[in-house]
């Protein structure tokens, strides 16, 4: 049978390229034929491009957004990339979205795998003096941020610091921070005090544990921007030290409307349910970003919540519970006390004395031959109807137990 294409298609100008609609149609049909007859087709599409460098770059958009991976869309992006302004239109925020670029760059890496490093050296060229350059270079940051090598674009986020749009800084500090994984970087990061560089920064290090990062998210904590401060306490959460989530309760108490929208939102991110009465309250802020913050937590955890109770329950036991001058002692017991039981984190447990969440703990493992249980400690009256209760919050699933507090 005779192939589909016995000669290159042309399409006069006057018909393809002063119609962009047509142009791109006709490139779609090209790049769907591709295996059909390869040589053929790759012929139409640089004469395509050779007849008009611009339109052909504007129409070929379309083909990439919908199928980069196939035979035919790998080819066009091949002929894109050596066009010039071909790379730069791959992360160009007006015409692909964020997840578009970076699916766009991972497949131009197999065509070129020095294509980030060329991404990094176009940040470097190119003037910050507009908004619309700001959006491209932050779009640029994202793709980078998912896929390059650290060597690659750290001589570039160094440079964008200097950056005179805060919404660039703060991403570059951002990117620094994860690359360095240094505690210290929140402490240089920045010489301007932007407060979206530092909290950007002090984000960079979630996750680690060390005394040193510890430290340097108590020091954000205790600074006067919401945002830095938010960041910090949700440090310390990650960090599994129970000090930040009581930051977060003191945080929702404060009389600035900012620090409490920012408390919402931070525990909106931890997911925590130990947080939703604290949230009941932030519903009924007198600030509309408060409020609109408490709600968005409270879906959150809802639907975390939700999920977990699918799980199977998580046996849990209260053994003691005292209680003598304004001194509360806990001893829990989870499932049997065996050896999986062991290490369980203070934050996976949420203590209520009554019907109030109890926001400060002392928190032992206590494994000395028998069952393994943990023990609780706190200051504070007694409730009302002497009832305590110990929920145990795990991805495997959710326990509780109540009981009655002694007096001794």
């Amino acid at each position: 049978m005779q192939a589909s294409f016995s000669k290159p298609v042309m399409l006069s100008k006057s018909v393809t390229l002063s119609n962009p609609i047509m142009l791109e149609a006709r490139l779609k049909e090209l790049a769907k034929d591709f295996d059909a007859n390869r040589m053929l087709v790759a012929r139409s599409i640089r004469e395509l491009r050779d007849q008009d460098p611009n339109a052909f770059l504007a129409a070929s958009c379309g083909v990439l957004r919908e199928s980069p991976a196939s035979p035919g869309g790998k080819y066009l992006l091949a002929v894109v990339l050596v066009q010039s302004g071909g790379l730069e239109t791959l992360c160009d925020p007006a015409l692909f979205s964020a997840d578009e670029s970076i699916l766009l760059v991972h497949e131009a890496k197999s065509l070129d795998p020095q294509i980030e490093v060329k991404l990094a050296q176009l940040l470097l060229a190119k003037p910050l003096d507009s908004e619309k350059q700001a959006k491209y270079t932050t779009q640029v940051l994202e793709v980078l941020d998912r896929g390059a090598e650290p060597s690659t674009i750290l001589p570039a986020l160094r440079q964008l610091l200097k950056c005179s749009n805060p919404r660039v800084r703060s991403k570059a500090a951002l990117l620094i921070g994860r690359i360095s994984r240094n505690p210290q970087w929140a402490k240089l990061a920045d010489p301007s005090q932007d407060q979206r560089v530092v909290a950007n920064a002090i984000e960079s290090l979630w996750g680690l544990d060390s005394n040193a990062a510890k430290t340097a998210f108590a020091e954000a904590a205790q600074d006067p921007r919401n945002r830095v401060a938010g960041n910090g306490a949700i440090g310390l959460y990650q960090a599994g030290d129970a000090s930040g989530a009581a930051l977060l309760f003191e945080f929702a108490r404060r009389p600035n409307a900012s620090v409490r929208a920012t408390a919402a939102w931070s525990m909106g991110y931890t997911k925590d349910p130990r947080f939703r009465g604290v949230l009941r309250d932030l519903v009924a802020d007198s600030d509309p970003i408060v409020q609109q913050a408490a709600r968005k937590a409270q879906s959150l955890i809802s639907e975390r919540l939700e999920t977990l109770k699918q799980l199977p329950a998580i046996p849990l036991q209260i053994r003691t519970a005292k209680w003598h001058a304004n001194q509360h002692s806990l001893q829990v017991m989870v499932e049997e006390g065996g050896p999986a039981t062991r290490r369980l984190a203070p934050l996976g447990f949420i203590v209520w004395s009554g019907t109030s969440v109890v926001e400060r703990f002392t928190f032992n493992e206590i494994a000395n031959g028998g069952p393994v249980l943990y023990e609780f400690g706190w200051q504070g009256p007694k409730s009302e109807n002497a009832t305590v209760k110990v929920e145990l919050i795990t991805d495997r699933g959710i326990g509780e137990d109540t009981g009655l507090e002694l007096g001794f």
